[in-house]
Formats: structure tokens, C-alpha cells, sequence
């Protein structure tokens, strides 16, 4: 093998190297993000939950009893 072969198997035995840690670093970025992607989803849900049932509360008192409202202040 000649000194030209041997220096271009180095630089592609490197490049090859350097591909598979790019390919690991995107796999490990990929998957932070979907953790934290589900982490968000379940958050997000979680507050519209809280929110339908606080929305609730709100019809309820709108629509049975204008009297505690006008105790409240509200109307």
C-alpha cells in the first residue's frame, strides 16, 4: 500500500468515524425532543382540563343563580 492509500483510508476511516457521532448526536437530539414534545402535550392537556371544568363552574353560576352573582359583584 502506498503512502497516498494509507493517508486517503486514514481520512475516510475518520470521516466515517465523524459520521457515526453525528448520526448518534442526532439520535439523542431526536429523542430529547420528543420527551420533551410528550411532556408539552401532557402539560397542554392537563391546563384544558383545568379549564373546561373552570368553564363549567362559570356556566353553572351564570345559568342558576343571578342572585350570587349580583352578591359576587359580577352583575
Amino acid at each position: 500500500m502506498t503512502h497516498l492509500e494509507e493517508k486517503l483510508k486514514n481520512q475516510l476511516n475518520g470521516l466515517i468515524k465523524e459520521n457515526d457521532q453525528i448520526r448518534d448526536e442526532a439520535q439523542v437530539r431526536q429523542l430529547d425532543h420528543d420527551r420533551i414534545s410528550k411532556e408539552h402535550k401532557r402539560y397542554v392537556g392537563e391546563l384544558l382540563k383545568e379549564l373546561d371544568s373552570k368553564d363549567k363552574k362559570i356556566q353553572d353560576l351564570l345559568s342558576n343563580n343571578p342572585h350570587k352573582l349580583r352578591k359576587l359583584g359580577i352583575i
